[in-house]
């Protein structure tokens, strides 16, 4: 699987073939928008799964995703909803949408440098909890656990990106 290591976070397509498809790699925390950062952010590892979009639409950079059913770890079927199961992040560095039928990076697990938070917004520290349309708002520990997904690093205003800790304890994959 030399190939995989050729397509890095905030690409899309660099690799098309099925074969691929559920490799998990780790990439350095920096700012993976620019190709040519070598700064760290911090000296936490990214963990990221190649899939594909599946899911007869657009996914947003920066927003939940769950997996296709029958596909667990290979392709995404939808963002993910509210109080729902998160499986990953779409890949936060791309600069467009990812359309349907297109390879991608999903964070499965790590810094997530901009996600979307919902209505209301977050406060660092805060527990993730998944809202609707890929979207992340507060939760209240203790209610509705499966849509925990991590925690805040940041104040984020609602309707906008900022960074989380993107962790998901229902993962049915490592």
């Amino acid at each position: 699987m030399s190939g995989i290591s050729q397509m890095r976070l905030g690409t899309v397509d660099k690799i098309q073939e099925a074969g691929y498809l559920g490799a998990v790699r780790c990439f350095d925390h920096k700012d993976h928008s620019d190709p040519d950062a070598v700064t760290p952010l911090s000296a936490m590892k990214i963990k990221a799964r190649l899939v594909l979009n599946d899911s007869g639409g657009n996914l947003t950079p920066g927003t939940g995703a769950t997996y296709k059913a029958g596909y667990t770890g290979k392709r995404v079927g939808a963002a993910s909803g509210a109080n729902a199961i998160c499986h990953g992040i779409v890949d936060p560095y791309l600069s467009s949408v990812v359309a349907n039928g297109s390879y991608f990076w999903l964070i499965i697990e790590g810094p997530v440098d901009y996600v979307l938070a919902g209505s209301g917004g977050l406060t660092a520290g805060d527990l993730l909890q998944t809202a609707a349309s890929g979207a992340f708002v507060t939760a209240t520990p203790g209610t509705n656990p499966i849509g925990h997904s991590g925690y805040a690093i940041e104040n984020i205003a609602a309707d906008a990106e900022g960074q989380v800790y993107f962790h998901n304890p229902f993962a049915p994959l490592d």
